[in-house]
Formats: structure tokens, C-alpha cells, sequence
């Protein structure tokens, strides 16, 4: 009989950082050898074993013998069970408490056998983000179709029929729609995909900064200005490091609003020599709300875990900026709050 668990060998390997990430989940890909590849998303840790050791995790030792289950292998567990709730075995010999195990299998079509654990977070309503991510492109794509199709017909009923009022606003309130929807689709497309990809950076600052608009105090509390330097070229890298850089700063600057109170806000991006970045100056009156100001941050990727504020995630925010080996400051005080993101030319 077919195991409950979708074993799509596709859908296995789709589970990007992203997705883990902003499900507040981790995925630990098992052999059928009997080790551990891969822990992501990355920095994770999960009773002490992560990226650097997690070569020398034994399933049978660390997993199955914890739980009473040496007569098993992985497979059969997996195969058997759509969650598991299960000990881990750390490398000091510690047991963990129980976790709850959501289990992924391949088929067995010939591919190379694999089980990914994705394991809870300990707020279970994390499971219904991590299936609303996982299905978000399928549904922008849906609903970009019949859209397409409404203005078209619009357009072509304006056309016959000139003499009509109102259609011209139906028009451009339609394509507002298709523009939120377009830019939507092209943020999660982009930060799905896996390695290095082409980077227009003005354009990412300009449809990320439209992105924030979903905000309901970005999009009618705070007025945004552009100021994009020409001379920064295209280059490869990494995207979704880039949106997370911006998204986790935001939402800092972000706390220490007051939501009716009005602010600024103005972008600009630069090169200089063989250096390109962007800085964010948000003007308006801040507080501290729970942490002290002025705030003052300069850090790499190594070093924003001893300077991050507890309203950023150095774990994350340590993770982008290593993609790029970026430099970030931000001085934020009661009256403004600047931010600059620098990182060599690739």
C-alpha cells in the first residue's frame, strides 16, 4: 500500500531554505547508508549536531536505538509513519526531548534512497505556513491568468463600445492588480532558485520596496524615494540573500515605529570601485520599545552575532550576508534611522 506521505521525489527536492525558513522548520536528509548529508537550513542545530558534524551521526545509534526501534531502519519508520515523535541522541551523549518528526521518502523508482526529517518547530501552526509557502507559486500563477483575461476583455469592451464610462478606472485599478501579482510571482520564483543568478540590483531594491507595500504601515505610513545609481552593473550572486538583508532590517527599523505616526523613507544604491551596495534612510520620530537608542551596528557575517540587537536574527542575517561577504552598519537614533549594505563586485 502507498505510504500516506507525499513521495514525490521532485517535491523532496524542492524544499529550499526559503521555504524551511519561513516555515520555522529544519530538514535532515538521511541515506539509506545510514548518515546524515545534509541539515538545512543552514546554521541550524538540532541538539547539538549541525553542518560540521553531522557526518559523524549514526541513525542506528543517534536515532533508532534512543528510541527503541534497533529492529527497524529508517526506511521502514519513515514508510510506516506520516509524524513520528522521537528522541535525538546528541554527540555528548545528551538525549533530547521528544521532537516531532514529519517524514519525506523517494519512491522506490531506482533514484538513490533518501529520507528527509523535517522537524516541528516547537509552535505547530508552523506546519500550516510551511503548506501555504509550499503552494503559493502554483496559486499566483492561477490567479495571473484569469486577470490577464479580465483586462483583455475590458480593453476589447472599451474598444467596441467607447461611449461607456468607467471602464478606463477598471483598467488601471486591473492592472495595479497584475502589476502586485507579477511582482509577487517574480520574488518567490527568484528566491527559489538555487545558486547564483543574474542580479539587476536597482531593479531588485525597486520591486523588493513594492513587495513591502503587502505591509499595511509601509503602504500607507511611510513615503518612499528612489535614487538609483546607473553605474552599478549586473552581476551574479544570490537572491534571496539579498531580500533576506533587507527584509530582517526593515522589520527592526520597523519596531521601533508607532504605527500612525508618518515617516520617510529614501533608497539609493552606489558603486564605488569594486564595491557596489545600497543604503535605506528612514526619517519620523523612533522609540526604543524594549531596546535601548541610539542603536549602533558595524558587522560582516562573523561578527553580527556579537553585535545584533535582539530584534535580528544573526542566525539568518549571518547566513545572506556570507553569500556576498557583506558589511552592514546601521545608526538608528529617536530621529532617523540610516542603514548601509556593502559588498565587493563579483
Amino acid at each position: 500500500m502507498k505510504s500516506a506521505i507525499d513521495t514525490s521525489y521532485d517535491n523532496l527536492l524542492s524544499l529550499d531554505e526559503s521555504v524551511l525558513h519561513f516555515a520555522g522548520l529544519t530538514a535532515i536528509t538521511m541515506r539509506d547508508s545510514g548518515s546524515i548529508e545534509t541539515i538545512s537550513p543552514a546554521l541550524s542545530d538540532v541538539h547539538g549536531w549541525n553542518a560540521e558534524n553531522c557526518h559523524d551521526f549514526s541513525i542506528s545509534e543517534h536515532l533508532l536505538i534512543p528510541n527503541n526501534l534497533s529492529d527497524k531502519s529508517i526506511f521502514e519508520v519513515a514508510n510506516h509513519n506520516q509524524t513520528s515523535k522521537l528522541r535525538i541522541k546528541g554527540p555528548d551523549g545528551s538525549l533530547s526531548e521528544e521532537r516531532e518528526f514529519i517524514w519525506k521518502v523517494t519512491p522506490p523508482n531506482g533514484k538513490p534512497g533518501v529520507v528527509v526529517a523535517l522537524l516541528q518547530a516547537a509552535n505547530p501552526i508552523n506546519k500550516k505556513y510551511y503548506f501555504q509557502a509550499r503552494n503559493l507559486p502554483g496559486f499566483l500563477h492561477n490567479l495571473s491568468q484569469p486577470l490577464g483575461t479580465i483586462i483583455g476583455r475590458i480593453e476589447l469592451l472599451q474598444h467596441q463600445h467607447p461611449n461607456i464610462r468607467g471602464l478606463e478606472t477598471l483598467i488601471r485599478v486591473s492592472n495595479t492588480m497584475q502589476n502586485m501579482v507579477h511582482n509577487i510571482s517574480s520574488k518567490v520564483n527568484c528566491e527559489g532558485e538555487k545558486g547564483l543568478q543574474a542580479i539587476h540590483l536597482n531593479r531588485l531594491l525597486h520591486e523588493e520596496l513594492e513587495f513591502l507595500k503587502s505591509d499595511p504601515f509601509f503602504k500607507h505610513q511611510v513615503e518612499a524615494t528612489f535614487e538609483m545609481d546607473r553605474q552599478v552593473p549586473q552581476f551574479n550572486s544570490n537572491y534571496a540573500a539579498f531580500t533576506g538583508v533587507l527584509q530582517e532590517c526593515y522589520y527592526l527599523i520597523r519596531s521601533h515605529t508607532e504605527r500612525f505616526n508618518r515617516y520617510t523613507m529614501h533608497v539609493t544604491s552606489f558603486r564605488e570601485t569594486d564595491k557596489v551596495g545600497f543604503t535605506i534612510t528612514f526619517k519620523g520620530q523612533f522609540f526604543p520599545n524594549g531596546q535601548p537608542l541610539p542603536l549602533e551596528i558595524t558587522a560582516d557575517a562573523e561578527t553580527i552575532n556579537q553585535q545584533s540587537p535582539i530584534r535580528l536574527d544573526p542566525k539568518f542575517l549571518s547566513h545572506c550576508m556570507k553569500q556576498h561577504q557583506g558589511n552592514l552598519s546601521i545608526l538608528g537614533t529617536t530621529e532617523n534611522f540610516h542603514l548601509t549594505y556593502e559588498f565587493p563586485l563579483p
